[in-house]
């Protein structure tokens, strides 16, 4: 597929304004990557059009971009389901699953393997847990034995709006090349990748949003060092985890989420008892998703939302680590993306401002099999 010089630079020009490439070979890359997925996208036959949706809802407030097809942007966009918000639509849901599959290639939380409910048209969802297993006994026949309490409670999910607001070019808009589409979809999906993880791992509920990980009642917590003020994290530590999984009686499969400094300049050299590295790498790139690294024999994620300046009694700069089975994890969300528009907000710029909302809500059962090493110099 051509792409025309213009759309390029344009292309160009907005992946370094949203995401600020350091070298014009990473800001090459991003740009081949954004044609190439156009290319597949074409290959698979007509698409949904963002471009030309939002041509179609300027035209309907009788302020269109391209005059020539106002006929056609208007008939486009009245075919679209209406969305919560006036003047909003609901993208279709193969665009949306476009949009939200970013989620997984950028997201931690996501790749990890949380477990995904899905709210589609429900904004309120009760799901049943049952915190202890029935008990087995050896009886004598004929005998009889009273029943186990299993401890029924229930995750109570209850969607949060969460919203992302873009400007575009009303040229980028008018010329409504596919490229356009990849790249807003593009945008739209990391960002909501980004935004996810850090409501995930924060150390507090962050403003508006669901509970975090770490500030979920009923966790496990460790002291690095076993010190009420942390200190240098050892081989020791970590057994120290696992021996706590086992004691809160927590099943498998397992991973490991640190921070950066954590894993690259804590954990990367470190050995065990006999001098044997405990990191192996698992001969993957540890892009989209891969694991490039396990610990202990368990997958191990990097992310930055685990953050290296929190406190722990007197220490400072300090991070925090996590091991648990990821389906103790739950990620509930309307699978939904809605979409609407501004041409006033940017009117002095001809730019269009483009309004993106879903619903998500987390939840962490049980939560005592979700293991936080807190104080980690």
């Amino acid at each position: 597929m051509n792409v025309s010089p213009e759309i390029i630079k344009i292309l160009a020009e907005a992946l370094q304004n949203q995401h600020g490439f350091a070298t014009q070979t990473q800001l090459d890359l991003a740009i081949a990557d954004v044609v190439n997925r156009t290319s597949e996208r074409l290959s698979r036959g007509p698409v949904f059009s963002l471009s030309k949706a939002i041509r179609g809802l300027r035209a309907m407030r009788s302020d269109p971009i391209v005059q020539a097809t106002i006929d056609d942007d208007v008939a486009y966009t009245k075919a679209l389901t209406t969305g919560s918000q006036p003047g909003s639509f609901l993208v279709p849901t193969l665009q949306a699953n476009e949009i939200i599959s970013a989620l997984l290639a950028g997201g931690v939380a996501r790749s990890m393997g949380v477990r995904i409910w899905d709210m589609q048209g429900t904004q309120r969802l009760n799901v049943p847990t049952a915190l202890a297993s029935p008990q087995w006994l050896w009886m004598a026949q004929n005998s009889v034995q009273q029943p186990t309490d299993p401890n029924i409670g229930q995750l109570s999910f209850d969607l949060k709006e969460r919203r992302a607001l873009v400007s575009v070019p009303n040229q980028l808009i008018a010329t409504s090349t596919p490229a356009f589409d990849t790249l807003l979809s593009d945008l739209i999906g990391q960002g909501a990748a980004e935004h996810e993880d850090v409501a995930f791992f924060s150390t507090a509920q962050v403003s508006g949003g669901p509970v975090s990980l770490q500030a979920a009642a009923g966790i496990s917590t460790l002291n690095t060092a076993g010190s009420s003020n942390g200190g240098n994290l050892s081989y020791t530590d970590l057994i120290g985890i696992l021996a706590k999984a086992a004691a809160v009686k927590a099943k498998g499969p397992f991973c490991w989420a640190f921070s950066p400094r954590t894993f690259y300049t804590r954990l990367l050299g470190m050995l065990d008892t006999t001098s044997r590295p405990i990191v192996i790498p698992t001969m993957v790139s540890g892009l989209a998703g891969a694991v490039p690294y396990t610990l202990l024999g368990y997958p191990a994620f990097v992310t930055p939302f685990l953050t290296e300046d929190q406190a722990l009694g007197s220490g400072t700069n300090q991070a925090t680590a996590v091991f648990m089975n990821p389906k103790y994890a739950h990620i509930a969300a309307d699978g939904s993306v809605e979409i609407a528009i501004s041409t006033e907000r940017f009117f002095d710029a001809n730019q269009t401002a483009i309004r993106a909302v879903q619903h998500e809500d987390f939840g962490f059962a049980p939560a005592a099999g979700v293991i936080v090493l807190k104080g980690i110099n």
